[in-house]
């Protein structure tokens, strides 16, 4: 059977992290704080892959998000995808550089596929993950929002799913939920749909806050991984204990044994 995967996703900017709700971020603490606070080496060996997100994309920020990728990634035993504010080829080979085995790309597929296809050219498709952030509301198509969701669509979300899908642009998606991110209140059902338009591996993001809500998202046969940003419930043994209560109701995760070695 094919393995699932539990991913968790950091936001960062200018030496910190921070915590997302309807895309505000909230400033929580720098890399000292994730270590010690949060025990986030002991973390990540409850994970499947760890992605870091640039939310500082500015140039003059972009040193210290190499750094800390680079960090992480020496700490952190699972794949590691980066991205955010990627807009020339050699972001991309610096993140690679530092410790990255994908990138996360978001503004390219919108507005620079010409990038997409050189970081294809260069490293395979299978390194591009396509990082999408819809909007849904009740009884209205799903909206796909650009620019760090600020800016209004000029895409139909199905029409661009297939694109994608057929395209050979990228090596799976990451559907975030706008309206869920970082509310805890439970995964966007709609992104359910979305996934089962594509044969593309499906990442869903946005409103996971327990265990059971990880467990519908996992559980849904058209979902290939779930992630989660949610600092304060999922670090420390809370995520643990989120992974056994997946394992025990029968989601086929990797089951770690033994003591788990950083890849650096």
């Amino acid at each position: 059977m094919k393995k699932k995967r539990l991913i968790f996703t950091l936001f960062f900017k200018q030496g910190y992290f921070y915590l997302s709700r309807n895309f505000q971020l909230q400033k929580v603490g720098d890399m000292q704080w994730l270590m010690e606070n949060y025990n986030f080496g002991l973390s990540s060996q409850c994970i499947d892959e760890l992605m870091i997100i640039n939310v500082g994309s500015t140039d003059d920020q972009k040193a210290s998000f190499i750094e800390a990728v680079g960090h992480l990634s020496k700490n952190c035993f699972v794949p590691v995808t980066a991205g955010g504010g990627i807009r020339r080829l050699d972001h991309a080979d610096e993140l690679f550089t530092s410790g990255a085995d994908k990138v996360c790309l978001n503004y390219s597929f919108t507005d620079d596929l010409d990038l997409v296809e050189r970081i294809v050219s260069k490293y395979g498709r299978q390194s591009i993950v396509a990082s999408l952030d819809v909007v849904t509301k009740d009884g209205e198509r799903p909206v796909l929002r650009t620019n760090h969701s600020t800016g209004d669509s000029r895409f139909d979300v199905s029409e661009f799913l297939a694109r994608l899908d057929r395209g050979g642009y990228c090596g799976e998606l990451y559907l975030t939920s706008v309206l869920k991110d970082g509310t805890g209140q439970g995964l966007d059902e709609c992104l359910f749909s979305l996934a089962e338009l594509v044969s593309l591996p499906v990442i869903i993001a946005g409103g996971a806050g327990l265990a059971e809500h990880l467990y519908l998202g996992l559980v849904h046969p058209h979902v290939d991984a779930v992630a989660t940003a949610n600092l304060f419930n999922f670090l420390g043994p809370a995520l643990e204990e989120s992974r056994n209560f997946l394992i025990k109701n029968g989601i086929p995760l990797a089951n770690f044994t033994g003591t788990l070695q950083p890849k650096g």
